[in-house]
């Protein structure tokens, strides 16, 4: 339910909320206001959203917030007050089938992003990563036979007397069957079948043929990840990642996803970015760092063009500098000025590139822009693995 607030100081917004008390509450958190100072909640219309007045500018966003309006329509959307959204989730131990997991992106229209079954080399690889007793191995073969797609050994430690040497014995190996489509435990070739080995590789057929039809933590938050940056338009808060901006226009699209994946376990924590001229200011920032980083990532590429390199790959970075340009126009109500040079740069890029195929590996340099500086820093944000 929407509800209009009113602050003591003249302050307006529209806050979705359960109770009036929660969106007073909400608003006093938003706007920094003491509990015993007097505002008030009033419920609304949610066919007649009513607008949020217009922030007031500050030096540093002038320009920001004249180039507010073109995506007006998107923030009364949005309950009039977001310009975007931080987005940031947790997962842990999510596990659903495959199929299922592909079924709710594609019908949420984000298609292509989930595989409805993993490769077995991809499916065995992870079966083998897991952590085993603290005297057991396991090992891909150095020089496996040749007839074999993939093969692993499975080790027993046998410690010796004092410092003599540690003895590292093959008890068990697991092979993919390619002409069946299966996994397969087997005794070492030559060797004999050690039973605690035969044991751990029983277990890696099993978890490896059900990591082929199911979907665990990784394989919702690597896609979840790129839907942001591909589809809603994302840019990374920082060089190291930790979180992602996505446009107004975006929201009520991740919103959809994070209600498909909650019930398996999937955490939203984003919250909005409000239409205020301090948050502007940070919005900017981090919209034309973003931009920038992305521009910088493809242009590390450009030094490895040479006798070599096809033009599909070539084809690709300007396909990945245009998906630039298309996040710039999300982010032109936000970036102001800035979204010229943004467009300026991803032109001189892919001439770059186009220049250094036709020559084979003279590659004309194109300078990456550096790290702007950012008096509203989020701090040093470790990504997580496959999340954001």
């Amino acid at each position: 339910m929407n509800f209009e607030v009113r602050g003591p100081s003249g302050q307006r917004g529209v806050f979705n909320a359960a109770t009036a008390r929660a969106a007073e509450n909400a608003a006093r958190e938003q706007w920094d206001i003491d509990l015993d100072a007097t505002v008030v909640a009033f419920e609304e219309s949610p066919k007649a959203p009513v607008a949020a007045p217009a922030p007031a500018p500050s030096p540093v966003n002038v320009r920001s917030v004249a180039a507010l309006g073109v995506i007006a329509a998107e923030t009364v959307a949005h309950g009039g007050t977001a310009v975007g959204r931080v987005v940031m989730y947790d997962a842990e131990s999510l596990s659903l089938p495959r199929l299922k997991l592909s079924e709710l992106f594609v019908g949420l229209g984000f298609v292509g992003y989930v595989d409805v079954e993993a490769t077995m080399l991809a499916a065995l690889r992870r079966a083998c990563a897991r952590r085993f007793a603290a005297d057991i191995r396991v090992e891909a073969f150095i020089r496996p036979n040749t007839e074999t797609a993939h093969s692993v050994g499975v080790y027993r430690l046998t410690p010796g007397a004092g410092e003599s040497g540690d003895a590292l014995v093959c008890g068990a190996r697991v092979q993919i069957d390619t002409v069946n489509q299966r996994f397969i435990a087997l005794a070492p070739e030559g060797g004999a079948l050690d039973t605690t080995c035969e044991k751990v590789a029983a277990d890696i057929v099993s978890v490896a043929t059900q990591l082929l039809t199911t979907a665990e933590t990784v394989d919702v938050t690597t896609p979840a990840k790129n839907v942001v940056i591909h589809a809603l338009g994302g840019v990374r808060l920082t060089a190291r990642g930790g979180g992602y901006f996505i446009p107004a226009a975006s929201e009520s699209r991740w919103l959809a996803l994070c209600a498909a994946l909650a019930p398996y376990g999937f955490l939203d924590r984003s919250f909005q970015v409000a239409a205020s001229a301090e948050s502007l200011a940070k919005a900017q920032v981090i919209a034309v760092g973003g931009l920038e980083r992305d521009i910088a990532d493809v242009l590390v590429a450009l030094e490895k063009v040479g006798e070599k390199t096809r033009e599909s790959t070539i084809d690709r970075k300007v396909a990945e500098l245009d998906l630039v340009l298309a996040k710039a126009d999300l982010f032109a109500g936000i970036i102001g000025d800035n979204l010229a040079k943004i467009q300026d740069r991803v032109r001189a890029a892919k001439a770059a590139f186009r220049a250094a195929f036709d020559t084979k590996g003279a590659a004309p340099g194109v300078a990456a822009a550096s790290e702007p500086d950012d008096p509203f820093s989020f701090g040093d944000a470790s990504p997580k693995a496959n999340a954001a």
